[in-house]
């Protein structure tokens, strides 16, 4: 026993001594990056001139180093920002030059080493440079197990336009955390505006509750009326996940006949998807249907009976008027049991 203790005091010893060190480096680390730019507080702005110079006009190659972090950095951030304004001739004489300097190979490194922080940089910047072991680098990060990495890595892949269809994203959206994330939800919706068709005869098809929500979800977000029969059937499924999902894709679809679907929703024994239906009402502004938001206000869950207010304080004087009728019955009500206690 007593060895026990001593084996579980030494363990905890060392994971005190673990999180000091990662502390202190990480301390020490922003130290130095500080440091560097205080010696160098012009370095971005004479990084910027000479890039977009020679990337609009041509002439003598400008002198750039990848050889320290900081610096490394901040030609990575000007360069993003630099082809985000650029086309053509000028976009091809920076990738041209940022290769010829080896920002390419020093990106595809930094995605597989190092801080998260800085593989997540190296795989949005790779986005420059749209070739075959840049796909591999890619692909590679995207088995990694943090979820910012992969994610990040398969948006750039998206972005080069090699990224997976409908059926690859909803099998990665099994992965933990992907099914909260946005940046997933943006891909299959981006996905979905280009494939409709696809995307509806993926929601008919056999999919797990998770990728199935997210799915009915990246729908809504495409505006397709054509989508508003599909998500009103998934507002009915059994799983409390997708009708909440349907709520909510209903609200992003923009149609107003949903109202009557959603009005049911605000009745859903699951509190998620009563929810989703008063954010959803509100977004569409559907003023009619205020009464059954009024009744929402004396829902047993908090969280549904602030967004019911906030619903009906959004759909201007009738809401207003509601909320103040049913403010004057809470009154009375109250009055009415002081005097009966008084009484008594």
């Amino acid at each position: 026993m007593p060895s026990a203790l001593v084996l579980i005091w030494v363990t905890a010893l060392g994971l005190v001594l673990v999180s000091f060190c990662a502390l202190a480096a990480l301390i020490i680390a922003r130290l130095v990056r500080e440091r560097e730019e205080r010696k160098n507080p012009n370095r971005r702005a004479r990084v910027s001139k000479a890039l977009l110079n020679y990337a609009l006009v041509g002439g003598k190659t400008p002198s750039l180093s990848i050889a320290s972090g900081a610096g490394r950095q901040v030609l990575i951030d000007v360069a993003l920002d630099a082809a985000l304004i650029m086309r053509g001739p000028s976009k091809a004489r920076l990738v041209a030059l940022l290769r010829d300097i080896g920002l390419d190979k020093e990106l595809r490194r930094q995605s597989r080493y190092g801080k998260i922080r800085d593989r997540v940089n190296a795989l949005e910047a790779l986005c420059l440079f749209p070739d075959s072991d840049t796909i591999a680098a890619l692909c590679r990060a995207e088995r990694s197990p943090d979820l910012r990495v992969w994610l990040t890595a398969l948006r750039t892949r998206a972005q080069l336009g090699v990224g997976p269809d409908i059926s690859g994203l909803l099998d990665l959206a099994g992965r933990s955390g992907a099914g909260r994330s946005s940046t997933m939800l943006d891909l299959l919706a981006a996905r979905a505006k280009a494939n409709f068709r696809e995307a509806l005869r993926a929601l008919n098809g056999d999919l797990a509750i998770p990728a199935r929500a997210l799915l009915v979800r990246a729908i809504g977000e495409t505006g397709q009326i054509e989508a508003f029969a599909s998500l009103r059937i998934a507002l009915c499924h059994p799983n409390p996940q997708v009708r909440s999902a349907a709520a909510g894709a209903l609200g992003a679809l923009g149609y107003s006949d949903a109202a009557s679907a959603l009005v049911r929703a605000t009745r859903d024994v699951d509190w998620r998807v009563r929810l989703k239906a008063v954010e959803a009402i509100k977004r569409l502004g559907l003023w009619l249907e205020a009464p059954c938001l009024e009744l929402l206000l004396q829902d047993r869950v908090w969280w549904v009976r602030f967004r019911a207010e906030e619903a009906l304080r959004g759909l201007d004087d009738v809401g207003i008027g509601a909320l103040r009728q049913v403010t004057a019955t809470i009154s009375t009500a109250d009055s009415n049991t002081t005097a009966r206690s008084a009484r008594r």
